[in-house]
């Protein structure tokens, strides 16, 4: 089923002032309908590396994480995103991965389906032996704390307390 995803390239990386988030880097690929995606890899303090994408014709919609597309291949896109982050995490061995399943334009915030697909790809090609999986059902969100940094629980409350911080809301 996710056997394989698009082929991506990077196409930007900003450095910000931004407080905890440090820089972020922009790749992009194309579907076999020829749809193409914008990925925005945000990095925090402590190697926290947040994956935000979505389809480029809507880059000024003030939905564009809340979008659905019948790309016919939704799971060579969210491959595509693993690769991504796998990519990440090979040139930092720190890396640390957050998600946010952010919910379709007329469904509640909690446990969404983008949230259910992110919990199944994350325990399927991360392992528990190399990160501590995590999961807040109210927030829809994952979170990969790598088992390589030396305290795990420290940079998750570390984590917690950087987001609700930058993201009140």
């Amino acid at each position: 089923m996710f056997d394989s995803g698009y082929r991506f390239c990077q196409i930007d990386k900003k450095e910000t002032k931004k407080t905890p988030l440090i820089r972020e880097f922009f790749f992009k690929f194309q579907t076999k309908i020829n749809r193409s995606y914008l990925v925005r890899v945000e990095e925090y303090s402590h190697n926290i590396f947040v994956i935000k994408f979505y389809p480029r014709r809507y880059k000024k919609h003030p939905q564009k994480y809340n979008m659905i597309l019948n790309d016919y291949d939704p799971y060579k896109v969210i491959r595509t995103i693993v690769e991504i982050a796998v990519s990440i995490w090979k040139k930092n061995e720190m890396a640390s991965f957050g998600f946010v399943g952010s919910p379709k334009i007329d469904e509640l915030k909690s446990q969404t389906q983008r949230f259910k697909i992110y919990k199944y790809i994350s325990t399927n090609f991360f392992a528990v032996t190399q990160f501590e999986h995590i999961e807040s059902l109210p927030e829809s969100a994952y979170i990969l704390i790598n088992k390589k940094n030396s305290d795990t629980k420290e940079l998750l409350k570390s984590a917690a307390t950087m987001f609700v911080d930058y993201y009140p809301e």
